[in-house]
């Protein structure tokens, strides 16, 4: 379950997640057919990268690795977000 910390919801707590989890051993194997997929994500819009400033804090949301790496290398200090589930959370007790 700490592997889960930080990435997930914790309404429901981490049980139930854990539990659905091992139960996929379960069940059998599916094949999916890949090329309805690979179509739908080619269909999806590509968004420019977003750059926001406000009173003094900068967010970043590059569209590719080398933005994502460019940016580590800029502001090494900076804290990746990722679904923000618990960094959302920083920002709500704020208020």
């Amino acid at each position: 379950a700490d592997d889960l910390a930080g990435n997930l919801c914790r309404c429901t707590g981490y049980r139930p997640i854990l539990d659905a989890g091992e139960q996929m051993f379960d069940l059998a194997p599916r094949r999916l057919a890949r090329e309805p997929i690979a179509a739908a994500l080619r269909a999806l819009a590509a968004d420019d990268a977003l750059d926001y400033a406000h009173a003094g804090a900068r967010f970043h949301a590059p569209q590719t690795l080398p933005d994502l790496a460019l940016l580590r290398e800029t502001y090494p200090d900076a804290t990746l977000l990722a679904g923000s589930t618990d960094i959302g959370l920083w920002v709500n007790k704020q208020f």
